[in-house]
């Protein structure tokens, strides 16, 4: 009996210990899922405000414990995080707690990634220990942490070809020479979706294409084009189109400067363009800061004018009809850039997905033409033609179909922030 009462003393203590640390394993798996849940939020708050930079909405803090409770909806970057944190049971009675580091500069993630923004979310909870009590074991305490960041990942490539089936949906000819610091992907099927010809050549970090290609008289390549790859995703395929307003605030706007024959200055401003927008010869025209809407109509810079902008995007839309499209005649001198925040960040010109016209946007500027940004035509073609050199500025291009028929020099933006071509996800990096 003696040798029974102390084996069963000890197998019931080892059971209560095991019940214990099994209740103990369940409350750490809980933290760690509110530690979890409560990092990722804050970061996904981040990207959603649209900027990663610390502020009133996404903000830095040393770590900081949450109040006991959170008032919906949520405004700032650790308001969220705070609130998950307590919708998994953290943070909200004596017994736990939740506190939110954040800022900005933590490990890649990833190869090919770069980190913006982060939280570190902690959470502790206080367990009274039931049965391992009677072995001296009063409480016990878990805790977790996470740890969540922006990833920022930039594409390889600066021009998307976006033309399934066309023939020469890259094209290259009448001696243009292109010179382009990324790679280039192709999405046609076509065994001539790539071409160079006309002693015209590509010289590009490489071509990868879904179809072939051809080379003749004189044309080169370099790198040959990669074949039979994947096609790529419409990169920009889920940028907002915006409201087009039903009244208009200029309509045929002609920007001539003086007396109707161009050689004055003038100044354009955002709002809806109906007709288009044409700046003559001669004509020196400031583009104000904001969002252009050109429906219908053309918008035509002609040569010998000079045009400067900074933080614009021009929205192309109009019915298939009305629509014109952009040209820029040879000899003018172009500076544009991209809005460097917001929905827009990066985009310089959006053509509307419901557009099917033939009307190609002509880009022929010439040397001087300065582009900061991304071309977005996603249905329609585009060229490039005589001299274009944006060597000293970073662009890309998407459209359904490009050719070049003269120089072109378009510089690789790794950060992404120009072109605005960059993936931004939440990812937990401890």
């Amino acid at each position: 009996m003696l040798t029974v009462t102390m084996g069963m003393s000890l197998i019931c203590g080892m059971l209560g210990l095991a019940v214990d640390l099994g209740w103990d394993y369940f409350e750490r798996q809980c933290a760690q899922t509110a530690a979890d849940s409560a990092a990722q939020a804050g970061v996904a708050a981040a990207i959603a405000s649209g900027t990663l930079s610390c502020g009133a909405t996404v903000v830095c803090q040393a770590a900081t414990a949450c109040p006991t409770s959170i008032a919906s909806p949520t405004t700032t970057t650790v308001q969220a995080a705070c609130a998950y944190g307590e919708a998994n049971g953290f943070g909200t009675d004596s017994k736990s707690s939740l506190s939110i580091t954040s800022g900005t500069g933590t490990p890649a993630p990833a190869p090919g990634m770069t980190t913006a923004y982060y939280i570190t979310a902690t959470v502790t909870r206080t367990l009274p220990s039931l049965f391992s009590m009677a072995l001296g074991r009063s409480s016990t305490v878990v805790a977790a942490q996470s740890s969540a960041a922006v990833a920022t990942q930039v594409a390889p490539n600066c021009i998307y070809v976006l033309d399934p089936t066309g023939a020469a949906a890259l094209n290259v000819n009448n001696g243009a020479s292109v010179t382009v610091g990324c790679s280039i992907a192709v999405n046609s099927s076509s065994a001539t979706s790539v071409s160079a010809t006309g002693g015209a050549s590509i010289n590009s970090s490489g071509i990868s294409t879904v179809g072939g290609y051809t080379v003749n008289n004189g044309g080169s390549l370099s790198p040959l084009p990669q074949t039979g790859k994947v096609a790529q995703a419409d990169p920009l395929g889920s940028l907002p189109s915006p409201t087009v307003p039903t009244s208009c605030d200029y309509t045929n706007y002609d920007a001539t400067g003086m007396c109707g024959q161009g050689g004055g200055s003038t100044t354009l401003y955002p709002g809806t363009y109906c007709g288009g927008i044409t700046i003559a010869n001669g004509t020196n025209a400031t583009i104000s800061p904001g969002n252009y809407i050109v429906n219908g109509g053309n918008f035509h810079i002609a040569g010998g004018s000079t045009v400067t902008g900074s933080g614009v995007t021009f929205f192309m839309t109009g019915t298939n009809s009305s629509y014109g499209s952009v040209t820029f005649d040879n000899g003018s001198n172009i500076t544009f850039s991209a809005p460097t925040s917001g929905t827009y960040q990066g985009i310089l010109f959006d053509q509307d997905r419901t557009i099917t016209s033939t009307t190609a946007a002509t880009f022929a500027g010439g040397s001087t033409m300065k582009l900061s940004g991304t071309l977005y035509f996603p249905t329609t073609a585009l060229s490039y033609s005589n001299g274009t050199n944006q060597a000293v500025s970073a662009s890309a291009i998407v459209a359904r179909d490009i050719s070049f028929a003269g120089g072109a020099n378009i510089k690789y933006d790794s950060t992404g922030q120009t072109t605005g071509l960059v993936t931004n996800s939440a990812v937990l990096v401890q």
